[in-house]
């Protein structure tokens, strides 16, 4: 009934074990009498300390994830997918069961969005990987090495970027990692097939190995953020 796998309820100190992505999948389909207890309620199991602000709507979830990804490697916050039957946990204020964008930004509108996310976990090599929010959305170094899809022959960021994740799913038996795709539109970039989190064995964290110790190239992207609030 809750979706939450027993050896978290049996004993709750693992629940920090369990990848962001996780435990936002528990709330997926979810309501509360005010739509910023969506994303309060959730503050204990994040391990998060967050004022409460009534009257930001929305928005509440959104700040939840900038402090969350400002403050933790969990690639897994990006890893989410348009969910089949809308954006229910916002249902109370109408329009939104048919929420199904050709692209956003890296950051989920609602914990609905994780439904599919249950069975995520971080993966066993994790690279430090800096984000920060910007007016512009989520600015990231992108790990790559050179001549990889992340960039050209040039050095320069490629219109259509593959963007493997530090986080992997489940499939027939195999731990796959989680891969996004992002698309440059007008200078920033864009996530675009939202519906699908494109698992594959063959994608790596890829860095740059100097002396054996993986580094991050110096070189950013953004992702635009839309914001929501404006659509409803």
């Amino acid at each position: 009934l809750t979706g939450i796998d027993k050896k978290y309820l049996l004993d709750s100190r693992k629940i920090k074990e369990a990848s962001v992505a996780t435990r936002m999948s528990w709330m997926a389909g979810r309501t509360t009498g005010y739509i910023e207890d969506i994303a309060y309620s959730m503050l204990g199991i994040l391990d998060v300390n967050m004022p409460a602000e009534y009257g930001e709507g929305a928005n509440a979830f959104m700040r939840l994830q900038k402090m969350l990804m400002e403050n933790s490697t969990d690639d897994s916050i990006f890893a989410w997918t348009i969910p089949k039957k809308g954006l229910q946990c916002y249902r109370m204020l109408g329009g939104l069961k048919s929420w199904a964008p050709s692209s956003w930004g890296l950051l989920a509108p609602s914990p609905d969005c994780f439904g599919e996310s249950r069975d995520l976990v971080i993966a066993d090599k994790v690279i430090p990987r800096p984000v920060s929010w910007t007016p512009n959305g989520v600015q990231f170094l992108v790990p790559q090495k050179s001549g990889t899809e992340a960039t050209n022959w040039l050095g320069l960021p490629r219109s259509e970027v593959n963007l493997a994740l530090n986080c992997c799913k489940h499939v027939n038996g195999k731990l796959l990692r989680v891969v996004i795709h992002l698309s440059k539109r007008s200078g920033t970039y864009v996530r675009v097939q939202c519906g699908d989190l494109s698992p594959t064995e063959k994608a790596k964290p890829s860095t740059n190995s100097v002396l054996g110790i993986d580094q991050l190239v110096r070189r950013s992207l953004v992702v635009a953020q839309p914001n929501l609030v404006r659509q409803i």
